[in-house]
């Protein structure tokens, strides 16, 4: 009958309030375990002045992230923010360093681009820019205006002072007023043609807004493409520009032909030579001549092209395997779909992963080595198969129950003989199925049926395994295995843990160091071995 011992159940509570504890602590610590690790992208800025790391980044004004690194690039500040990943912004989009309030914390304000932009993807930089004034600036700006406006005031007293000056400002005045007269007659008198034209204007503006309502989106795919014609463009006239300077520069058979006079001439007697060739074809010399002129060569040519005209009205018409293979749809169908199939296995084969996976883990109880040797066949990334083999040095456990019928009726006495064989090794054999960072496995676990999970954190460097296998009645309790694997120098990982804690007499807690190899990394090692 299965039972927990007071130790075991001691070891799965503080086992369960370290991974609460370290889960509280992640989120505390703004890391995200699962789920959308979000996406890095850059910007740089001329001055990121009172911007700090963790500060929002916003769009709208929503979060959708945080500021991850700041540092130096150039002489520019270069900003790297962790954003969701699922918000698929344009290239074209403009990020911009914002204050919350008059003397607020700083902030990055995304806005996004044109819609039909190519996306961000990760490690993408945001190209367009704009950084917050700095205060000291502007008080360097505002001194400067304020000492431009007192020299016009002083240029305006030196004008507008004393009675000469109160003389032409009352002038200047009555000017102004005689202005202001005449326009208000001049208003009053076609007041119906301005109202007209108000109205004109009023409509002009309506219909222009309903036109750019109805076609956005084509205004903005116009827009686009004008963009994207006159980078083309400008291409285009820096290699017409670019071939233009090679021909002024006698470069190449071109230039060469404009520049030089020998290749003048050299053409005018070749044309000079074609000349005389085409007198002796038309005069019926030679073989060419011979060919155009004399009737049987031109009936031989003709039956020729009669009978590639054939052909060729067969193949339209679908006759043959040609004919089939160019005309008729199915075929082409069959042809597409075998070369996608092949393509689908090829994909297939390219994305087998194997590897292979070596470790030794000191049990402390039993003062021995307890060693793995695993290989994982990994079709896809969400899935897998594991077999190996373990060398337990406490080997495999047996037990024999002998019972005895004494002389007496009713009499049985029974005999338990528990023994151990050192000689045998174990073996693996499971299927794994992946879920975001959570791994479910189930099979054969060291010659025994069991289930186990693995639990992975920090970019899958960290690795919580419990496992349950071994459900016969021969023992006490199931075996009961917990374990914590972490790599390290991407071949090598330590393991810790404490393994059939829930059966006192077996239990023990072990320490290991282990080697992981991908198929990848083989190939690498046996190609760079030196052969004698």
């Amino acid at each position: 009958m299965f039972k927990f011992s007071t130790e075991a159940k001691v070891g799965v509570l503080v086992l369960a309030g370290i991974i609460i504890l370290a889960y509280m602590t992640l989120r505390i610590g703004r890391f995200q375990i699962g789920g959308d690790k979000g996406l890095i992208i850059t910007a740089v800025f001329d001055t990121a002045s009172g911007l700090k790391k963790g500060v929002p980044v916003e769009i709208a004004g929503i979060e959708v992230g945080a500021v991850e690194n700041i540092s130096l690039k150039d002489g520019r500040a270069l900003v790297a923010m962790n954003i969701r990943s699922n918000l698929n912004l344009g290239s074209d989009s403009r990020a911009i360093i914002r204050t919350a309030g008059v003397l607020g914390d700083k902030y990055i304000e995304i806005i996004p681009g044109l819609t039909g932009a190519a996306p961000l993807k990760n490690g993408d930089q945001i190209v367009r820019t704009t950084a917050p004034a700095d205060v000291d600036q502007l008080i360097m700006k505002i001194a400067e205006i304020s000492d431009d406006i007192k020299h016009v005031t002083e240029a305006l007293n030196e004008v507008f002072g004393g009675a000469e000056g109160a003389a032409n400002m009352r002038q200047i005045l009555q000017n102004l007023r005689d202005v202001s007269d005449s326009l208000s007659g001049v208003i009053q008198e076609n007041k119906d043609d301005f109202n007209a034209l108000i109205k004109n204007l009023t409509a002009f503006s309506k219909d222009m807004h309903a036109i750019s309502s109805e076609n956005k989106d084509d205004i903005q795919a116009i827009l686009v493409n004008i963009r994207d014609t006159s980078e083309q463009l400008s291409k285009a006239i820096i290699s017409v520009r670019n071939i233009t300077e090679k021909i002024n520069r006698g470069e190449g058979a071109l230039g060469q032909l404009v520049n030089e006079d020998t290749i003048i001439k050299n053409l005018n007697q070749t044309l000079a030579s074609l000349n005389e060739v085409v007198e002796k074809v038309n005069r019926g010399e030679g073989v060419l001549g011979k060919l155009i002129t004399e009737s049987e060569t031109s009936r031989n040519v003709s039956q020729t092209l009669a009978s590639l005209k054939n052909i060729t009205d067969k193949i339209n018409q679908g006759q043959g395997t040609i004919g089939r293979l160019v005309n008729d749809e199915t075929t082409v169908d069959k042809v597409d779909e075998t070369l996608a199939g092949l393509n689908e296995i090829i994909t297939k084969v390219d994305s087998f992963k194997l590897y292979v996976d070596y470790h030794s883990d000191y049990l402390f109880d039993q003062s021995e080595a307890k060693s793995y040797l695993n290989f994982m066949i990994q079709p896809r990334e969400d899935k897998y198969y594991l077999i190996g083999i373990v060398d337990d040095p406490r080997g495999i456990y047996n037990k024999d129950i002998t019972t005895v019928t004494g002389p007496a009726p009713g009499d049985v006495a029974t005999t338990t003989v528990e023994s151990w064989d050192t000689s045998g090794l174990k073996f693996n054999a499971q299927i794994a199925k992946r879920y975001q960072d959570l791994v479910f496995r189930a099979g054969i676990f060291e010659s025994k049926a069991g289930v186990g999970s693995d639990y992975y954190l920090l970019d899958d460097n960290l690795r919580l395994t419990f496992e349950m296998f071994d459900f016969s009645s021969d023992r006490d309790n199931v075996h009961l295995k917990l374990a914590a694997y972490y790599g390290f120098l991407d071949f090598f990982y330590i393991s810790a843990g404490y393994d059939d804690f829930a059966n006192s007499d077996q239990s023990s807690l072990f320490l290991g160091l282990g080697l992981r190899f991908s198929d990848d990394d083989l190939k690498y090692l046996l190609t760079n071995i030196p052969l004698p």
